[in-house]
């Protein structure tokens, strides 16, 4: 077992995924599980192990046809959420001794940091993995990357006494390829776009980098975005705004600076009205537990807050405001449509809750819980689609689902 830590934007997940792709590729029996907060209601620890299992069982007809002689034994147990009963009755026995003929067998859990807001429950996972990883075949290689959270390390602390457990943090891999990387990653963004046929100026920008990816790709992002309507500003004077900034601005602090930068530069002197929606719009995508289209997102906050705005300009407005967010959020496109918006990287989510970091874009995450909360009411007691009594329209209550042969 390989415990892989890092700082926020690091690369942890990008090496995940890449191994990922390799084994899949190289036609290794793998499952790979990557947690995300902003898809926490899809990627919970309650459908971990079960989702594990599935992708180990489509690789080996051999363990596929173990995992349905337990789903055929333990059909009860299928629909339990509890993580520890997924993992004893239908993972486990996939890791034990039959699991050694193959030549391996690779778990790939990525962010588990973002499993979870409840320690109880991250730490859950961590004590489940370590209680097996010394009895397992040495065939069996579990890979888990996170941030360095205090409740994961104390639990992963206790696999150090083990000969097969080990820990790696990301800034002892930090050398000089690193570096290059990222020199070549921001050239290959940015030098068709600045016209800089001398190197130095990205270099410089490589170095402001401190080796995070997630900073150098943000900054390129902000580089390359659309202008500010009056052509005032070129990509090659945006690289000139980077490189004037501190230089005294290390790990996750980096990353905010340059959140900031780009939130300053569209929207520090928005009116009231202006900032009360771009706050709501990102009080959503920061809140809401199934990630929300530009249009849902507008029903919510048209159903309760609102009602006063012309919909139309309030919707002109939105889109007009989240297109200069393309570095930071995905999905902002004017033809976006009913894609989702989420953010680039979690850190962006840590930024935008954080009172002293944002300051005068910061979500107060109790309210807007409260203001959903309202909204989804509204919307649920106003309109065609308001709740009403049987609005199924069924013959009768007194017949279960499975009899009712429409639904």
């Amino acid at each position: 077992l390989l415990w892989l830590q890092g700082m926020a934007g690091a690369g942890k997940s990008s090496i995940a995924v890449s191994l990922a792709k390799y084994l899949e590729e190289a036609n290794v029996c793998m499952a790979y599980y990557g947690f995300e907060r902003a898809k926490s209601t899809q990627l919970h620890p309650a459908n971990l192990f079960t989702t594990i299992a599935l992708q180990l069982a489509a690789k080996n007809s051999a363990l596929e046809a173990q995992l349905l002689g337990l789903v055929e034994m333990k059909r009860s147990m299928c629909r339990h959420t509890d993580p520890r009963e997924q993992f004893n009755e239908f993972l486990l026995p996939l890791l034990g001794k039959d699991s050694a003929t193959l030549n391996h067998l690779v778990i790939i859990i990525d962010a588990l940091d973002e499993s979870s807001d409840k320690v109880s429950e991250r730490k859950g996972i961590v004590d489940l993995l370590s209680g097996v990883s010394p009895s397992l075949p040495t065939t069996v290689h579990i890979l888990i990357t996170t941030r360095p959270e205090v409740d994961i390390q104390e639990a992963i602390q206790a696999l150090m006494s083990f000969e097969n457990a080990s820990t790696l943090s990301m800034g002892d891999l930090v050398n000089k390829c690193t570096k290059d990387d990222i020199s070549l990653y921001i050239r290959s963004k940015l030098q068709h776009v600045t016209g800089d046929a001398d190197p130095t100026r990205l270099d410089q920008l490589a170095g402001k980098a401190q080796l995070s990816f997630q900073w150098a790709a943000t900054a390129c992002g902000y580089i390359v975005d659309l202008d500010d309507g009056n052509q005032s500003n070129s990509p090659s004077e945006r690289l000139d705004e980077i490189l004037s900034g501190s230089d005294n601005t290390e790990g996750l602090e980096g990353l905010y600076e340059i959140y900031r930068r780009v939130m300053d530069k569209w929207f520090h002197k928005s009116t009231q009205d202006n900032l009360k929606l771009l706050k709501l719009l990102l009080g959503l995508l920061s809140i809401a537990r199934i990630p929300l289209s530009l249009p849902g997102m507008l029903e919510l906050l048209h159903a309760k807050l609102l009602q006063d705005w012309d919909i139309h300009k309030v919707r002109q407005k939105a889109v007009y405001q989240l297109r200069f967010l393309s570095s930071l959020i995905s999905g902002t496109g004017e033809k976006a449509g009913n894609v989702p918006l989420l953010p680039m990287h979690t850190s962006f989510l840590d930024f935008l809750q954080s009172q002293t970091r944002s300051s005068q874009y910061w979500i107060d995450a109790g309210a807007m819980h409260s203001l959903i909360c309202q909204s989804c009411l509204t919307v649920m007691q106003e309109g065609q689609r308001r709740l009403k009594f049987n609005i199924c329209g069924l013959q009768s209550s007194f017949l279960p689902n499975s009899q009712i042969p429409e639904l």
